[in-house]
């Protein structure tokens, strides 16, 4: 039996962990949805895009929300809408209509719902964990932890149970159902984390006051994205193999990636103390490294060394900036500001995808652009220690 003190700690974790694993699902079904419901696969992105840039709005409305009205019943609203998204993929599944446009017009409304609403369940799991534990590092580790571990256990499973995907919808609408029971026990009178409503400022204000924090998240989104979206492309360069060999090469690489984050993410909060200066710089150091050797690989062995070192700067890096929103001890608006940094994510991964699609069209170095964009992630890192020095604790020894 879990405490009360660690019960919303333990929601929070599931939810994130749910939401993460239902994301990179579809992720991995793009071309079985679009050949079993006759969507046209740019059509189909297209809607799943609609569905993420919607993140960019509702996103920080909802964690807004969550600090004026309190967060279990914000995560109430963010899983019901996700069940009802996951339950109409599923009835499309299952039941496609022959009416192509009544198919298309029902996958819009899930995906739309899907950007409009649900997006409220990462910001406030990530403000959650926060409420529930002064060391904001470690929680924003195990935050991270949770998001790794859906990927992970998500894509364990479409690899286990690929022929058996429709039952593995099933099963997702089962857990969801199962998240908002649980969820719904949320409501301690001993747990303090609903915010005083007069008391919340405005986004233009939380905005300036994390700005340096939004642009290292954009640029990290940015990163990921590009990396992701130009990765079939590199490898194919590198190792001169198949589109079809590229791809599943891939799909390997994802879940070897994803297993290294939550590993590192695993070590990491373990660690006593954990110094947010050292975090965000070796996390940079990492990154950097990763980029630079991915490039310059020319063997599997060269290729494999690199993503470790990727691993490790991907596991520190996100945790170590989302670390820095809330001051000691401080819960004040911690929602917004969640929500802000969903918004710089949305954003970045949006434009990482124009990013890849303008290197791929003009044939522009791969490599050296990521670095750039690493390296402008290292002087806002910079910036951000200087900036709050005062605020902060910033010794290198976490003291």
């Amino acid at each position: 039996m879990l405490s009360q003190s660690k019960f919303p700690q333990f929601i929070a974790f599931l939810n994130a962990a749910i939401f993460s694993g239902a994301q990179i699902a579809f992720v991995v079904l793009y071309p079985i949805l679009s050949h079993n419901l006759a969507i046209p696969m740019p059509l189909l992105l297209t809607g799943f895009g609609v569905g993420s840039f919607l993140f960019l709005f509702s996103s920080p409305f909802w964690a807004r929300k969550s600090d004026q009205l309190g967060r279990e019943k914000v995560l109430q609203i963010g899983l019901t809408a996700l069940l009802l998204s996951f339950s109409l993929i599923a009835l499309l599944v299952y039941f496609a209509p022959s009416n192509l446009s009544l198919t298309i017009s029902i996958f819009l409304i899930s995906r739309i719902l899907y950007g409009l609403v649900a997006s409220a369940i990462a910001p406030v799991c990530q403000a959650l964990q926060v409420d529930m534990d002064d060391e904001r590092t470690k929680a924003m580790l195990l935050h991270s932890q949770a998001l790794s571990l859906g990927r992970v256990l998500s894509l364990l499973l479409l690899l286990l149970f690929h022929e058996q995907y429709k039952l593995i919808l099933i099963v997702y609408v089962l857990i969801i159902l199962a998240a908002i029971f649980l969820t719904r026990k949320l409501t301690l009178p001993s747990i303090q984390y609903k915010i005083d409503a007069s008391k919340v400022l405005s986004f233009s204000k939380e905005l300036v006051a994390i700005y340096p924090v939004f642009i290292i998240a954009f640029l990290f989104a940015c990163y990921i994205e590009g990396l992701n979206s130009t990765l079939s492309v590199s490898i194919q360069s590198i190792f001169q193999v198949t589109a079809h060999e590229s791809s599943e090469f891939v799909s390997k690489v994802l879940l070897f990636v994803c297993f290294g984050i939550l590993l590192v993410q695993v070590i990491a909060r373990r660690i006593k103390k954990i110094s947010q200066a050292l975090g965000l710089s070796g996390g940079i150091f990492f990154l950097a490294l990763g980029t630079y050797f991915l490039f310059q690989s020319r063997s599997q062995i060269e290729f494999w060394i690199s993503l470790f070192f990727l691993t490790i700067g991907i596991g520190i890096l996100p945790p170590m900036y989302l670390s820095v929103l809330q001051k000691d001890k401080e819960q004040q608006n911690y929602g917004t500001k969640a929500g802000l940094i969903g918004s710089a994510h949305t954003l970045g991964y949006s434009l990482g995808i124009l990013l890849a699609a303008l290197l791929i069209r003009f044939q522009i170095n791969i490599g050296t652009t990521l670095l750039i964009l690493v390296f402008l992630m290292g002087v806002f890192s910079f910036g951000l220690v200087f900036r709050k020095s005062k605020q902060f604790v910033w010794s290198l020894y976490g003291k």
